[in-house]
This record gives C-alpha cells, sequence and structure tokens, in this order.
C-alpha cells in the first residue's frame, strides 16, 4: 500500500484507514480507492485491448496515470 497507492497520490496510510484500527471501514476513500481500483481493472482488461494501433502491445493504466502523486486526479494531462 505504501509504495502504490501512497506515493501515486501523495497521501499515507491515514487517508484511506482510521491508524491502529485499519479494518475500519469509517472513511470514504477507503471504498472510493476500491471503487478506482476496480475501474482501472477494467480499463486493464476490458477497454484498452479494444483500442487498435497502440504502440505496446500489453498497454496499462494505475493510479498514477491519472493522480501523478496528488489525491485529485491531473486534469492537464500532456
Amino acid at each position: 500500500m505504501q509504495v502504490g497507492y501512497s506515493k501515486s497520490l501523495g497521501v499515507d496510510c491515514t487517508h484511506c484507514h482510521v491508524a491502529g484500527q485499519w479494518e475500519k471501514e469509517d472513511k470514504p476513500t477507503k471504498q472510493i480507492t476500491r471503487d478506482m481500483s476496480a475501474m482501472a481493472k477494467a480499463i486493464n482488461t476490458e477497454y484498452l485491448k479494444k483500442i487498435k494501433n497502440l504502440t505496446n502491445a500489453n498497454p496499462v493504466v494505475n493510479c498514477t496515470t491519472c493522480h501523478r502523486g496528488q489525491v485529485k486526479p491531473a486534469l492537464n494531462l500532456p
């Protein structure tokens, strides 16, 4: 989690978790993360392979693709 989500969003564990009570579901950010992870999985497994003429045979998106180290996704991507 620290390497993936923390670095991709520029947050620490307490952004999604209650410190010392990691299993709790109190923070909405925890479910948002699950939903966005499912979205990235759908993009990677269903949608990207349908796009013809991509230069990579196995393109992948992840949290960093949009978030770039920020909680809110970047709006002005190159």
